[in-house]
């Protein structure tokens, strides 16, 4: 039998995964703002953010954590739009 330990360490395994996929992110996003940027694009794009959260909705296979997956999207999205706007201003 697993003890609280156990179980948050795995947390912890999965939480280093996230941050690295975080990162990964925003370095992406970074030559995204970029080119946004060159191109004269607004930062905000409602479409795109409709087909990410669809995308993401999509591949949820535990239907009880759909709106805690759009939640989840929604904030890294909500960072992705603050990070292009300071990396633009």
């Amino acid at each position: 039998m697993k003890t609280i330990e156990n179980y948050r360490n795995e947390i912890d395994e999965i939480d280093n995964e996230l941050i690295k996929l975080f990162e990964k992110r925003m370095d992406i996003l970074r030559l995204v703002a970029q080119y946004k940027k060159e191109n004269n694009i607004d930062i905000f794009n409602q479409s795109r953010e409709n087909e990410v959260l669809k995308k993401s909705l999509e591949n949820i296979e535990n239907k009880d954590y759909e709106k805690y997956a759009i939640e989840y999207m929604k904030k890294i999205m909500e960072l992705s739009k603050k990070f292009q706007f300071n990396l633009i201003k």
